[in-house]
């Protein structure tokens, strides 16, 4: 005999689990430790470890660690041990169906690990039954990780919070904003920020950006949270600078030819020695992991055109920890943004360098990089194209290094408003008002 009770939908036996008082989060993500391929890594592993103090216990859905370029395994003693870590097969279409180089681009779309989308999302549906998961976070690049989280949502009809570190497609720079392919990417894009429940972006132009781009989109769901630096990654760095010559200058993480180029910086350093104001061995200058472009012929060129070779030195990526130690036993650090895209962004190196201490040279243009430097000082702010004014910042900071000041001026205060502890706070506060359903989250940033 049976009662006509309709039997309870996979929503519904979602969120009745999900009623119970533990919170849990699903954390989709690409990157994650032990990947060293991508500073956002450090985003995501920071929101982890600090999300538990804040009442919020992730679970984070991510990729085998055979898929990432680079590693860095003391990055995973930093998970506390209440952190789930599930990992799944993921396919690169880039790879797998390439001939002889080439492919197809619909299949990499949005990226090349589209192929991940049916291993992440059935993972996902596993961890969301057994674990109680009452909401959904997923973090771009890689946007896959936006398109497994919002088939999630519809699955199960769980509150989903999307977070974007970087811009997912750029009309004013694509080769043709009207190409079938960049449009389904746009459309892709606009499912994503209208139907997750909170978009998180980095940077309050980011979010100007993104909104002006699809304004169907509920302005008042769109909140900033940036990122920032962990006061714990700085307690055992100790280096100093030496106070013999030369004045040693650092450039940490990724150069290429037109986003983060060095033409204009070493331009300057040669033009500062043609005319004498300063002589070879006065200047050292460090590319630390800067990646493809500064072990190629292109750059090997462009330091033999302005005869630096003695001077600068291409270091090879080293772990998370070195790479701090290293910047700390510099005398001034370097910071290159000079493309239109970028200016939107703030490079994650920007804190890690503010909260070092050391002078900063910044040739950037107005943008939120510059923002966040007049909000929180610590840097010489020049425009890439400023070739006076990058002389002059040059002579100056090289002059204060050789007499022994070498610290900079940044306002602590102001810096520890981006503290990884307190931002994680502020997302812990995002996470309660989607799954309370207390209205939208405030508009606005920082």
């Amino acid at each position: 005999m049976t009662t006509g009770r309709k039997r309870p939908s996979l929503k519904e036996k979602i969120q009745a689990v999900a009623n119970k008082d533990d919170k849990r989060v699903l954390m989709v993500a690409f990157h994650y430790p032990p990947d060293l391929s991508s500073s956002g890594v450090l985003r995501t592993l920071k929101f982890t470890r600090y999300l538990p103090e804040c009442g919020w216990n992730p679970v984070v859905l991510t990729v085998r660690e055979h898929h990432y370029e680079s590693t860095d395994a003391k990055l995973l003693q930093q998970i506390p041990r209440e952190v789930q870590i599930r990992r799944t097969r993921a396919i690169d279409t880039k790879r797998i169906l390439s001939i002889r180089g080439r492919y197809l681009k619909i299949t990499t779309l949005p990226d090349r690990f589209i192929g991940w989308l049916p291993f992440a999302v059935r993972e996902g549906l596993r961890a969301i039954r057994q674990e109680r998961i009452k909401a959904i976070w997923s973090t771009s690049p890689l946007a896959t990780s936006h398109l497994v989280a919002w088939s999630l949502k519809k699955l199960t009809g769980l509150p989903w919070v999307a977070d974007f570190r970087d811009p997912w497609t750029e009309p004013e720079i694509a080769s043709n904003p009207r190409a079938p392919l960049f449009r389904l990417e746009c459309y892709l894009e606009e499912q994503v920020v209208r139907r997750a429940d909170r978009i998180v972006l980095t940077t309050s132009r980011l979010r100007e950006e993104l909104l002006g781009r699809h304004p169907k989109a509920a302005p008042e769901k769109a909140v900033v949270i940036p990122n920032g630096y962990d006061e714990e990654d700085f307690l055992t760095v100790n280096g100093q600078p030496d106070r013999g010559s030369p004045v040693r200058i650092t450039h940490s993480g990724l150069v290429d030819e037109l986003y983060r180029s060095p033409r204009s910086f070493l331009k300057a350093i040669a033009q500062l020695m043609s005319r004498g104001a300063l002589k070879h061995g006065d200047v050292r200058v460090d590319f630390l992991g800067g990646g493809n472009y500064v072990q190629s012929p292109a750059f090997r060129s462009l330091v033999a055109e302005f005869g630096l070779e003695k001077e600068v030195h291409v270091l090879p990526r080293v772990g998370y920890a070195a790479s701090l130690e290293h910047q700390a036993q510099s005398h001034l650090l370097l910071l290159l943004q000079c493309g239109d895209d970028t200016r939107t962004l703030i490079p994650a190196k920007a804190f890690e360098y503010l909260r070092i201490g050391r002078p900063i040279l910044a040739l950037v243009p107005p943008s939120a990089s510059a923002e966040l430097f007049e909000r929180v000082r610590g840097a010489k702010v020049v425009h890439p194209n400023d070739e006076e004014g990058i002389q002059g910042a040059i002579l100056e900071l090289v002059g204060a290094a050789r007499e022994g000041r070498w610290e900079s001026d940044v306002d602590r205060l102001a810096l520890g408003e981006y503290s990884r502890r307190q931002l994680t706070g502020k997302l812990a506060q995002v996470f309660d008002s989607v799954v309370s359903g207390r209205g939208k989250a405030r508009a606005g940033s920082l």
